[in-house]
């Protein structure tokens, strides 16, 4: 059995997905993307994620996956004082 990649996620990435996941108006898909991401920034593994969030193991793999290939973006753009222009991808991540 392989283990899920760890997602590292800065206090700004953090920060961001909790006001999407606790958001109001945030899109029902983009709340359970971003709980989907932090719990995975939480070490959960993808099975109890999937549970506690009602959706398929698959689908929280391919979110992690996501979120791992545009970590490399996010980071850069944080870096460079850009992190909230960063533009989302039709998948609600940055690339």
């Amino acid at each position: 059995m392989w283990a899920a990649e760890i997602i590292l996620l800065t206090d700004a990435q953090r920060n961001i997905l909790n006001r999407m996941a606790d958001g109001t108006h945030t899109p029902l898909h983009f709340k359970t993307r971003s709980k989907t991401v932090l719990m995975a920034g939480g070490k959960a593994r993808n099975f109890v994620i999937a549970e506690k969030l009602s959706i398929s193991v698959r689908a929280v793999e391919k979110w992690r996956g996501r979120f791992l290939d545009a970590a490399g973006l996010l980071a850069a753009a944080e870096a460079a004082g850009q992190y909230y222009k960063v533009k989302k991808n039709r998948h609600g991540f940055g690339g």
